[in-house]
């Protein structure tokens, strides 16, 4: 689709499936395999999670960082059948979406060359929440 003379847009969505209730996954890949498939070299990549219980980040490559914010987060929000959210939803999930809140849904990466601007150790994450079952997130490209 086009948007403006030379500018193009492209969408990818993609599943996954977590193993744990709460986990990191590294999606670089998947982004990437967006970005080239959209053919745009000069633009953007808008990388967003569909649920509001799970999140997009970059981060660092160590994926013992991903741990040790979960456990951060466990601290600021903690698994509990207390909050007001959990009193009208069967899957008593409010943890789960305070966290994406708290860490964002989404993030936005330039691309130069057909290449995400991505420093040598950024690598971008999926954060699952609530997981052990099928969601998606989204690539959107922008440019030309």
């Amino acid at each position: 689709m086009k948007i403006a003379d030379g500018m193009k847009t492209f969408r990818k969505e993609f599943k996954v499936i977590t193993e744990r209730r709460e986990q990191a996954l590294d999606i670089t890949e998947k982004v990437d395999e967006a970005l080239r498939e959209s053919g745009i070299s000069e633009g953007l990549c808008v990388v967003n999670s569909l649920h509001t219980s799970s999140g997009i980040i970059i981060s660092d490559s160590d994926m013992l960082l991903n741990e040790d914010m979960s456990g951060i987060l466990a601290g600021i929000v903690p698994q509990k059948d207390s909050y007001l959210h959990n009193d009208n939803d069967f899957k008593k999930n409010a943890s789960a979406h305070l966290k994406a809140m708290i860490m964002g849904l989404g993030v936005t990466i330039p691309v130069s060359s057909s290449r995400l601007d991505l420093g040598t150790y950024q690598t971008i994450y999926y954060l699952e929440y609530d997981g052990k079952r099928e969601k998606t997130f989204l690539v959107k490209c922008f440019g030309e």
